[in-house]
């Protein structure tokens, strides 16, 4: 049976800042996942916080932030926008 994995803010600094075994790990994580049939997913507010702290505390520059989430955007994480509905849905 597949799994949901949510992936939030820390989760997408970890897999982008990650080195040495670590990084093997989160990668070799992800792949499996993705091989057993697993959903991967976050939200806008995640994209949203993690373009804020690469903007701001990283500084890195936009166009790297923005092919960032294009690339995001294009591989196997679902991206779910977080609407009225689903906030009074949550509650």
């Amino acid at each position: 049976m597949s799994k949901q994995i949510f992936i939030d803010t820390s989760g997408f600094i970890e897999a982008v800042q990650a080195e040495g075994e670590t990084a093997e790990r989160i990668h070799e994580i992800l792949k499996d996942a993705l091989l057993k049939g697993d959903r991967l997913i976050t939200t806008d507010y995640v994209l949203d916080e993690l373009f804020t702290l690469m903007r701001c505390r990283e500084k890195l520059p936009v166009s790297e932030i923005s092919k960032f989430i294009k690339d995001t955007k294009m591989s196997n994480i679902e991206i779910f926008g977080i609407t009225k509905e689903l906030i009074q849905d949550a509650l």
